[in-house]
């Protein structure tokens, strides 16, 4: 029997979805929070919401979560040629790969952290609360606790290599897609109550591209060979559970939860 102070209870965040291309790169800059390019050359955006828990500390309680999901109606997918350009030499070899990460978390991403999610500053990424690597230089530092990413999941998707054949890339503009198979789930963070009054989620795309110059932070996509990326809507509900601990239980989680 659940004890009187305690409620069961939902969150949920629903993220939109992206239709990406050479066209729509505006629309993404103007609707995403972040977006840039990797240093390996991949395009990468974010997008943050959050939602007031006034409520609950009103209440003077706090939220254990108990589990949660990604629901999404279509898989993503998309098509490139590959292609990178060298002053005028195109080169083929960089097959289209998306990674997709969902993160719920009691302080706030910033673009620093973004940056340094995405591989910005490095070639290799740090995820929030990782440690990084001892030899990295000051872009790839860490960042957030563990205790404030209580839930994430990252996947990455790639193309069948079948589908990398000449007929396939020379195929029409108008039919021609590739499906992209998931080839990474992981499912991770810490489960820590939720004692802070606001609760964040942040997606996280970062996708291979076509370009028309070498791969860099300024790379530029290309603006001829009609690639595109669909990363799908998604609801994403977590049940919880709110209970009222003890004063000094609480104010241990709500330092815990702010990072104080």
């Amino acid at each position: 029997m659940a004890k009187k102070d305690t409620e069961i209870s939902q969150l949920m965040f629903k993220t939109r979805g992206w239709a990406v291309n050479d066209s729509t790169l505006q629309d993404l800059e103007d609707d995403a929070t972040w977006v840039t390019m990797t240093l390996s050359g991949r395009l990468a955006w974010a997008h943050q919401q959050r939602t007031e828990l006034l409520g609950t500390a009103l209440k003077e309680q706090v939220i254990y979560p108990q589990g949660w999901s990604i629901q999404e109606f279509t898989p993503p997918y998309g098509w490139s040629a590959a292609v990178i350009d060298t002053a005028g030499t195109p080169k083929i070899g960089m097959p289209m790969r998306l990674n997709i990460h969902d993160l719920w978390t009691t302080v706030p991403m910033t673009e620093e952290y973004f940056k340094r999610a995405v591989g910005y500053y490095e070639y290799n990424v740090l995820g929030p609360a990782f440690i990084p690597l001892p030899y990295a230089n000051a872009g790839h530092i860490g960042y957030m606790d563990f205790e404030q990413v209580v839930a994430a999941h990252s996947r990455e998707f790639n193309v069948d290599y079948g589908a990398m054949s000449k007929d396939v890339i020379a195929a029409d503009a108008a039919v021609r897609v590739y499906p992209l198979h998931m080839t990474y789930s992981n499912q991770w963070g810490s489960a820590e109550p939720i004692a802070s009054q606001d609760i964040y989620h942040t997606r996280i795309c970062v996708c291979t591209v076509d370009l028309n110059t070498m791969p860099s932070t300024s790379a530029e996509p290309s603006d001829s060979t009609d690639w595109f990326v669909q990363v799908p809507p998604s609801i994403q509900p977590m049940v919880t559970v709110e209970d009222k601990p003890s004063f000094i239980e609480r104010v241990t989680m709500e330092r815990r939860s702010k990072a104080v």
